[in-house]
């Protein structure tokens, strides 16, 4: 039986990135490609698949396909609505909610978006 300090070292060396900036993001771009495929149910599966093969990190590769899964959508939505009524309080009904939308989706896409120095 392993001790928590096995397991807090196991769970260190697995969230390690040693790898350079280019091969981590080509890990995640790698993961959220497979995760547009009409695969469902082998998504996860073909994502370790192909990071063995690439010799990518596969807890990357694996966190990109999980990004796009459907149960995520409702906090990322929810998250931008709020986001757009905080930026425009005055708005109601139908409208506001795609406005508050609209602009909460676009104010949270340039720091997504942006590359790291």
């Amino acid at each position: 039986m392993r001790g928590p300090r096995q397991a807090a070292a196991r769970l260190a060396a697995l969230l390690a990135l040693d790898d350079s900036p280019w091969r981590v993001a080509l890990a995640l771009a790698i993961g959220v490609f497979i995760s547009f495929t009409p695969f469902w149910g082998f998504q996860t599966l073909l994502a370790l698949l192909v990071a063995t093969l690439g010799r990518l990190n596969r807890a990357l590769t694996v966190a990109g396909t999980w990004l796009n899964l459907p149960w995520f959508a409702p906090f990322v939505y929810a998250g931008a609505v709020k986001l757009g009524s905080w930026l425009l309080p005055g708005l109601s009904g139908l409208g506001g909610i795609s406005a508050w939308l609209f602009l909460g989706t676009t104010t949270l896409r340039p720091p997504a978006a942006r590359p790291e120095p």
